[in-house]
């Protein structure tokens, strides 16, 4: 059920007094905002993962609650953030109708896998070439009992001469043993869903951009109905219509969800 339109205070032109007006074009389902989540902070080397993520408050209670299942299942659980400033720029690795600018997507840390599989928090697997991962979680539960994953390893390439990105990988496979848990499905129990490789990562097998690979991406995805879910609802649960104004997520606010991306 929709909430009552928000209150917003304004001082009269001459400044004496106040009065209450109406936000009469915004009424979106309780609650708006953000909140943080606390993430587990993992290191790596110099490099160290976010200790919590910023979700929009209309599912921060639907991550605390698949963290509370994972945790329980041995796992940690780590950031590389949630909700993305309006500012942001786009492009490679980047959507512009990102669920980040929604507040509706959390990305684990993203260098805590495919580094070592035998010593890494995730062990990614999937075909590469498809890009669908796959997420499995090394759990202290050793009840779980053990089995052996293919998982991808990736060494950093030179970038190619005709790229101003950088961050370029070629992936091995790797067998290893261990106790795992498929993080992929608890996260999707919760109705939070993986998503794709970008072009950038799967069009060159010798030379894939990292920050395009995506595997440790997971968006909310409850009460969007294709065909009908804008972008721009989503984002005025976050944000004000003032703060979208001349963004560009605010100029794409008439993208409709059709199920798999805003288009």
């Amino acid at each position: 059920m929709a909430d009552e339109p928000r209150p917003e205070i304004k001082i009269d032109a001459k400044g004496k007094s106040t009065v209450q007006i109406e936000h009469a074009d915004r009424q979106t389902p309780s609650p708006f905002g953000t909140g943080p989540v606390t993430a587990d902070v993992f290191k790596l080397g110099k490099l160290k993962s976010l200790p919590n993520w910023v979700v929009a408050l209309a599912i921060k209670q639907r991550l605390e609650d698949a963290l509370t299942e994972i945790r329980a299942a041995g796992v940690i659980v780590t950031s590389s953030g949630g909700i993305r400033d309006l500012g942001a720029k786009t492009g490679a690795g980047r959507s512009d109708t990102s669920f980040h600018y929604t507040g509706r997507a959390i990305d684990l840390y993203i260098y805590g896998g495919m580094n070592d599989p035998d010593t890494d928090p995730y062990v990614v697997t999937a075909d590469p070439d498809i890009g669908t991962w796959r997420v499995f979680a090394r759990t202290t539960d050793t009840s779980v009992a053990p089995s052996t994953l293919v998982g991808l390893k990736k060494k950093f390439v030179p970038k190619p001469k005709d790229s101003k990105l950088s961050e370029f990988v070629k992936l091995s496979e790797v067998e290893t043993t261990g106790n795992f848990i498929d993080l992929t499905a608890l996260f999707a129990k919760h109705n939070f869903q993986r998503i794709p490789a970008q072009d950038n990562f799967t069009k060159s097998a010798n030379a894939r951009h990292y920050p395009s690979a995506e595997w440790w991406h997971f968006q909310q995805e409850d009460d969007l109905v294709p065909g009908k879910t804008t972008f721009g609802s989503l984002l005025l649960k976050v944000r004000t219509e003032a703060e979208l104004e001349g963004t560009g997520p605010g100029a794409l606010r008439n993208k409709v969800w059709d199920g798999k991306a805003f288009r």
